[in-house]
């Protein structure tokens, strides 16, 4: 499980979430931090509770109130038993039963009806931060880097992303890299299910992923089910749909990437046979394909304040520091110089979280030396925990 500290009317609170996204997200008082950190398996109900006594003075807690709260929280899927698991093992057998990838945030974190939805997005990029509605036909897009955040706080910055491929010739495959926020076995998730939306059903081509897969496939690169609600490939498909409009029959391949630990110098990606391995494949079958592939990266940049672990609020001053950083790194990535790129990441020991890293650096390794283009910067406050997150779009043209 993991646990998120943010505020909420004013008080601390510790938001409770499983990365498989199976079970309910709860919310808890602050200062019951302190028991949420010792169920570890190794604690008994007992130790808590005298844990708890020499905290409160000698004050003893009764036991019913723990087990009150253990109760909640089994019941809610938050602790690692029988019916968390017997639960989860129901969610896999459901999501490999079905060959398509059903929207999981739409209602939520966009609008579930199509025309709202088509409305929505028009308005992203009609508003004042937005590009402007599409025009003229512009070059092909080899690769593009867009946010993951929220739609409704990034909106904006996902337009002047899309805009780009709604002006550009169509691609024959949109090969999409997505951060993967939560942990699986490697360091890439490949899907075969087709992403639905309530624009319509965006298929996979399944014919470039066997391809692929003869020539790379450890089982954990089909490891899918972390596709099943990450949002980071779900957003740039709905966003996509909408710029190559209601008639376009491009296929996709939805790739998740997350081998973001340990992030130094002393552990590089390019000397990571799992992940050379995948990219490498990648290449190769994109050569032999003779495809016009366009590479999209679904992925937000720096997480600074006490939400993402950081002791200290982030000020104004902390934001101009970050965007200087932010920029640095990005020029790099314009360069299309993915080792750059990643050692820039390194050199700060990751300080600033960023999470776009892993898709970002794999696309850079398949548009290796082709020049790139920042187009939008932005950052979105968290008020209530004093802080932030930064993202940005970008385009590599041909």
């Amino acid at each position: 499980m993991m646990l998120m500290r943010t505020q909420a009317e004013g008080k601390k609170v510790i938001v409770v979430q499983d990365p498989e996204q199976v079970a309910n997200t709860v919310m808890l008082p602050g200062d019951l931090e302190s028991i949420l950190l010792m169920l570890d398996g190794k604690n008994t109900l007992r130790d808590i509770q005298a844990a708890l006594t020499r905290r409160m003075g000698g004050q003893i807690v009764p036991i019913g109130d723990i087990k009150k709260l253990m109760f909640e929280l089994d019941s809610n899927l938050l602790l690692d038993s029988p019916r968390f698991h017997e639960t989860i093992d129901m969610a896999v057998h459901f999501w490999r039963a079905f060959r398509i990838r059903q929207p999981f945030h739409a209602g939520q974190a966009y609008e579930k009806d199509p025309e709202k939805l088509n409305k929505m997005i028009e308005g992203f990029y009609e508003s004042e931060d937005g590009p402007g509605r599409p025009s003229k036909k512009g070059r092909f897009v080899r690769g593009l880097l867009a946010p993951h955040i929220d739609i409704r706080s990034g909106g904006p910055t996902f337009a002047w992303a899309y805009r780009e491929i709604a002006q550009a010739p169509a691609a024959d495959l949109y090969v999409i890299f997505g951060t993967a926020h939560h942990p699986s076995p490697g360091p890439f998730s490949l899907t075969l299910k087709d992403y639905m939306t309530p624009l319509g059903i965006m298929p996979t081509d399944t014919d470039f992923a066997d391809k692929l897969l003869k020539k790379f496939s450890p089982e954990w690169l089909t490891h899918d089910i972390v596709h099943r609600g990450e949002h980071s490939i779900e957003f740039q498909v709905v966003f996509l749909q909408q710029a190559l409009g209601p008639e376009s029959k491009a296929p996709a391949l939805p790739v998740l990437a997350g081998f973001g630990q340990p992030i130094n110098e002393a552990a590089p990606p390019w000397e990571n046979a799992d992940i050379t391995g995948f990219l490498d494949a990648l290449a190769e079958t994109a050569k032999e394909s003779g495809k016009r592939i366009t590479y999209i990266v679904g992925g937000d940049l720096a997480h600074i304040g006490p939400r993402y672990g950081d002791s200290n609020a982030v000020i104004p001053s902390d934001l101009e520091s970050c965007s200087e950083k932010d920029h640095a790194m990005l020029d790099l990535a314009a360069k299309g110089d993915s080792r750059a790129f990643y050692k820039y990441i390194a050199d700060e020991e990751d300080r600033r979280n960023i999470c776009g890293m892993p898709p970002l650096y794999a696309m850079l390794r398949m548009l290796e030396g082709t020049t790139g283009k920042l187009l939008r910067y932005e950052h979105w406050d968290d008020q209530p925990t004093r802080s932030a997150v930064t993202f940005a779009s970008m385009v590599w043209h041909e």
